[in-house]
């Protein structure tokens, strides 16, 4: 295995051994480790942020980047354990997607991704072996959910039309 990702996977369990209670927010997970993986260039967005917000992506499920950048403006805390920060106008400041996907393009190997994907995985297994649930709003959000299908199946199966 990689250095790089063994260092990152002792950071992991040590993040989720010092968590005091059973959840954890994402972005407090992303913000303790250290992810220099790659060289730092003169550019507006630190890389270390960029990856972090591709796993931050990843490990929540969000699949459109409007909506991951919505989700940030919304949640200030995150933004701010991701490295982002507030520009001259005093607002959060993002990539714009096309900034993000040219980042993931041009310096971001297929090997490198590969071990990002897998670190998500091994975010979502630590945590899973620990008891830890990773941001308590998604599994209300899942329970909400769950509820509404059942209240929907309940209303479908009522406003049957009885046949005598």
């Amino acid at each position: 295995m990689n250095s790089t990702i063994e260092r990152i996977e002792k950071e992991l369990n040590k993040t989720f051994e010092s968590v005091s209670e059973k959840w954890i927010k994402t972005s407090s997970v992303l913000k303790k480790l250290n992810l220099q993986l790659i060289e730092q260039r003169q550019s507006k967005f630190n890389p270390e942020s960029l990856i972090k917000l591709y796993l931050y992506r990843r490990i929540k499920g969000i699949h459109y980047y409007e909506k991951l950048i919505e989700h940030l403006e919304n949640n200030e805390t995150d933004s701010y354990d991701l490295g982002f920060s507030n520009g001259n106008n005093n607002k959060l400041e993002f990539p714009t997607k096309r900034a993000f996907n040219k980042f993931f393009k041009n310096k971001i190997d297929d090997n490198l991704k590969l071990q990002l994907d897998n670190l998500t995985k091994n975010i979502l297994r630590i945590a899973t072996q620990k008891g830890i649930v990773l941001d308590l709003e998604l599994v209300n959000k899942a329970i909400k959910d769950k509820k509404d299908k059942k209240r929907e199946r309940k209303e479908k199966h009522f406003m049957k039309p009885l046949n005598w």
